[in-house]
């Protein structure tokens, strides 16, 4: 399972691209179960993801506090 919730952060995150997520900016955080097949994951992995990636990748935008699960 993977989760993504759309959320605004409290602190300094970083991007799998690099990009550095600034407190109050949005950002969507994926949180993807153990032994998810497509990732290979051996257990809970949470990741957040800048605005930009998240576009570019077609799943911005979602509605605040609403969850996409794939």
């Amino acid at each position: 399972m993977i989760r993504a919730t759309l959320r605004t952060s409290r602190k300094l995150r970083r991007c799998n691209c690099g990009t550095i997520i600034q407190p109050g900016d949005q950002y969507l955080e994926q949180v993807i179960s153990p032994d998810h097949g497509d990732v290979g994951n051996t257990g809970w992995w949470r990741a957040p993801e800048c605005r930009a990636c998240a576009v570019r990748h077609d799943r911005w935008p979602i509605p605040n506090g609403a969850v996409m699960q794939r």
